[in-house]
């Protein structure tokens, strides 16, 4: 009987046992777990919603998000303003235009002429984007003519993959590959969920990259229309008006003339006006009344720029022309005799010109040499429109 109870025993422990085989518990795997080849699958399922966008000085990476007419992207990559080029997956290219943008957080959304025949590209879900959580990157690093197919103008995106690297914050951190023409990416879940927009690659460190939180996007989505459309520094034409309140010969007087900037950091001005007033006595008798017709042309380069504060710097040549009056008084005979005579002086001298430029008040001075006329200097307050 022992016996019987002993060989029952143990057939059930062998057939507990082989209910639960190690092969079988050697192929089990969470369900979060990534399937062999899904950057494959993430690859063709995202790859007609970015886009390589082209600036004169910048070239980076969009992906569609909030509406088939909208791309994300950062905000330095069409910073120089316009023209913006998009190049779709297909090579076809389509004008597109600054309509939010975010400074502080390098975000910018840009509107297309026409909507896009792509999906749009989600915000992560709560459950997605922790600590560990395989991302990947996808766009253009180091330009793509290396990757183009012989006889093809269309952009052939290129993959990289990675984990979240630290707890999420409004700046994601990743180790996945990104290099510069990676800006303006997504970083997607393997699910096809935008965790961030690629922003920034620290220099000199291994596997540390930085995408700025789609929450951040997704509050920018909410100020279209709010927001005028970006132009950019680049290649832009003001105007100036000013009141010179001081310069030689006591004169004073209004210039205006307008300045071109080259993005942003150098440019041109062109000014002209007229100064009055000045009375010189060379002697009790002898008086001289002066006014003028200035022209100057510089080129001046922008020793700091910025939103609230810019230093130009110019170097260019000053032409006036003084109309002049005297009038000289004598003595003849003991009767008091005057005479009047009228006179223009021309002259062209060096130019050498600094101003502080706070939003659009210009307050500058000018230096004037190696003319006819010998050293002078002016003083001017300016409106820059």
């Amino acid at each position: 009987m022992r016996a019987f109870v002993l060989i029952a025993r143990l057939w059930f422990f062998a057939l507990l046992w082989s209910s639960v085989s190690p092969a079988q518990t050697a192929t089990e795997a969470p369900a979060s777990v990534p399937t062999p080849r899904w950057a494959n699958q993430l690859y063709n399922k995202v790859r007609a919603s970015v886009v390589l966008i082209r600036t004169r000085q910048a070239e980076g990476t969009g992906f569609l998000f909030h509406s088939p007419r909208h791309i994300a992207t950062a905000f330095h990559v069409v910073s120089e303003g316009q023209p913006i080029k998009v190049i779709l997956a297909s090579g076809r290219e389509l004008g597109a235009r600054v309509v939010a943008w975010d400074e502080e957080w390098d975000i910018a959304l840009l509107e297309l002429a026409e909507a896009l025949d792509a999906p749009v590209l989600g915000p992560v879900s709560s459950d997605h984007g922790q600590v560990g959580d395989p991302v990947a990157a996808i766009g253009n690093p180091w330009g793509g003519e290396e990757r183009k197919q012989p006889g093809s103008r269309a952009p052939v995106w290129a993959l990289s993959q990675g984990v979240i690297s630290a707890p999420p914050s409004d700046l994601i951190q990743t180790d996945a590959p990104v290099n510069p023409g990676n800006s303006g990416g997504p970083l997607l879940t393997q699910h096809g969920e935008v965790v961030g927009v690629l922003v920034v690659r620290v220099a000199g460190s291994d596997g540390i990259s930085f995408a700025v939180a789609i929450a951040r996007m997704s509050e920018l989505v909410k100020q279209l229309g709010r927001q005028s459309e970006y132009q950019g520094p680049g290649n832009r034409i003001d105007g100036q008006l000013g009141w010179v309140a001081l310069a030689e010969h006591e004169l004073s007087g209004v210039i205006a003339g307008p300045r071109w900037t080259l993005h942003d950091w150098a440019g041109i001005a062109l000014l002209g006006g007229r100064l009055w007033g000045g009375t010189e006595v060379s002697s009790p008798l002898s008086l001289m009344d002066r006014s003028r017709w200035l022209l100057e042309a510089e080129v001046y380069y922008l020793l700091v720029s910025s939103e609230s504060l810019s230093i130009p710097i110019g170097l260019g040549l000053g032409s006036t022309w003084d109309d002049i009056k005297k009038r000289d008084a004598s003595v003849v005979n003991g009767q008091l005799a005057e005479a009047q005579s009228k006179s223009k002086v021309f002259d062209t001298r060096l130019a050498v010109s600094v101003g502080v430029q706070s939003d659009a008040i210009l307050i500058d001075t000018a230096i004037y040499a190696f003319g006819k006329a010998g050293t002078g200097a002016r003083l001017g307050l300016n409106l820059v429109f």
